[in-house]
């Protein structure tokens, strides 16, 4: 038995009650650039470097601010669709010839977040994709679908509204490596940090400043002149053998997170 149709209200068939009298802009925060091409196996995962960070902003004309308040009221989701970079227009498939093309979640849930980074201030709707990673290797872009659940749908089921041709957003083109032309991961960017310090799992970068920070314990114990922050910041850039600002700028953040690196090194 078909469930019952129910139609769109006429005035926010693009959006939930009230959606029309404000302004809303779907942009990405943060832009995916590279990745290791891997298996299917889930010990072979690598994920795409830096995840992509979409924002949606939701508010009144005369507001300055996102309007938080309006947007808890519903439940907001992004979608993720893999694209071939020759055209924008080119889906793929997230299979081919058996063999998974593209892994990891693909649909993004709302997390309302104060960055606390320039142009990123303030309470916002974040939504970010940290485990997508790809078995083959070539040039692809994402295309990022907004849309919001209907709760009161007059169905046994929520019904997924797309936000039309406003809600979306393509990515730039990023490159997919095959494992012997694989550069390195990149330092983690300051938005996968400041979102990571508030509970969302994003993996990568990580692992290489828990080794600077082992390296920095043993460089501070034999020099104690050196200030803890200025040994690991060295230690980092002795070992990527490159300047790392990330590291530099936030490296404060990681001696407010003992216990977690604790925890962690206990697992490597």
């Amino acid at each position: 038995m078909s469930l019952p149709q129910t139609p769109l209200r006429p005035l926010d068939a693009d959006g939930p009650p009230g959606f029309r009298e404000r302004i809303a802009v779907l942009e990405i925060v943060q832009q995916p650039q590279r990745a290791r091409s891997c298996g299917n196996a889930d010990r072979d995962r690598r994920t795409l470097d830096p995840p992509p960070v979409l924002k949606l902003d939701v508010r009144l004309p005369h507001q300055p601010r996102t309007d938080t308040h309006y947007m808890k009221q519903f439940t907001w989701i992004v979608q993720c669709l893999l694209y071939s970079a020759e055209s924008p227009c080119a889906l793929l498939p997230p299979a081919a010839h058996g063999r998974a093309l593209v892994r990891g979640n693909l649909v993004a849930n709302a997390h309302f977040v104060d960055l606390a980074l320039d142009g990123h201030r303030g309470e916002a709707c974040y939504f970010c994709f940290p485990d997508l990673s790809f078995s083959t290797a070539g040039l692809y872009r994402l295309k990022f679908q907004c849309a919001w659940i209907d709760q009161h749908a007059r169905s046994n089921s929520h019904l997924v509204r797309s936000l039309g041709t406003m809600g979306h957003q393509i990515s730039d083109v990023f490159r997919v490596y095959s494992a012997k032309d694989f550069p390195s991961m990149l330092p983690m960017t300051p938005i996968s940090l400041s979102l990571k310090r508030q509970g969302l799992w994003i993996r990568g970068g990580i692992q290489r400043n828990r080794r600077a920070r082992r390296l920095a314990r043993a460089s501070s114990a034999s020099r104690p002149a050196l200030g803890r922050s200025a040994a690991i910041a060295e230690a980092d850039e002795h070992e990527n053998g490159t300047h790392n600002t990330y590291s530099e700028n936030y490296i404060d953040d990681y001696h407010d997170n003992d216990n977690d690196f604790d925890n962690d090194s206990q697992g490597d």
